[in-house]
């Protein structure tokens, strides 16, 4: 395990060898809130990345911008999951999500003008359809093909287990949305967020990857 020194941030790294894989996984803190160096020309901090990269009118609480997960094969191709890919597919539009307590909190306040309005055009549940960043892969196509769940309940030896939080967001004391993937021995598994859970489910896709040739 190595920690590494990076402008504002220490950042811990560890990497491990399977067969043809190796995993790359590194971790470190929140992304501050405001910029920390006095960015100018092509060279800026973290935050400043955010804020020009991102186009959603606020960022979750907490974001950690060196936390990141990678797989790689030896023939060079990968799948890397970080935080600034996730939130660059939040959707900057309203998606009408609604509270438990809305309802009575609209006919309490039916006299204030504050019940048909809209605040920004925003998901503010932070809801993402990230799957990883991929990288040099032969194919990538969609298939019927599904994760074999037989398989997945096989025993086996635990050689590897990390569990690596991109972002999460209380939104506003109204439940927890968070970003976040696991690696277990035999599979990835790229966590819904709680919000997630509570919504119908309108499709699904199954992809299939090649190695490069």
């Amino acid at each position: 395990m190595n920690v590494v020194k990076k402008n504002e941030f220490l950042v811990e790294n560890e990497e491990h060898n399977f067969q043809d894989w190796t995993v790359r996984y590194k971790s470190s803190h929140i992304l501050p809130s405001k910029c920390t160096e006095k960015c100018e020309n092509d060279e800026f901090c973290s935050y400043c990345i955010y804020e020009k990269e991102l186009h959603i009118p606020h960022l979750p609480e907490m974001v950690f911008p060196n936390n990141s997960l990678e797989i790689v094969h030896k023939s060079g191709c990968s799948i890397e999951f970080n935080a600034l890919d996730a939130l660059k597919l939040v959707k900057n539009e309203n998606q009408s999500v609604k509270i438990a307590c809305s309802e009575s909190w609209k006919k309490a306040r039916q006299e204030s003008g504050l019940v048909n309005k809209t605040i920004g055009d925003f998901d503010w549940t932070f809801k993402t359809n990230y799957i990883g960043t991929y990288k040099d892969w032969g194919t990538r196509e969609l298939t019927d093909l599904t994760i074999d769940k037989n398989k997945l309940m096989q025993r086996e030896k635990i050689l590897l287990y990390r569990k690596l939080i991109l972002f999460e967001d209380e939104l506003h004391d109204n439940g927890t949305s968070f970003c976040s993937v696991r690696i277990i021995p035999l599979a990835l598994m790229n966590d819904p967020d709680e919000v997630a859970n509570l919504i119908p489910l309108i499709e699904m896709k199954c992809e299939k990857l090649s190695l490069p040739t």
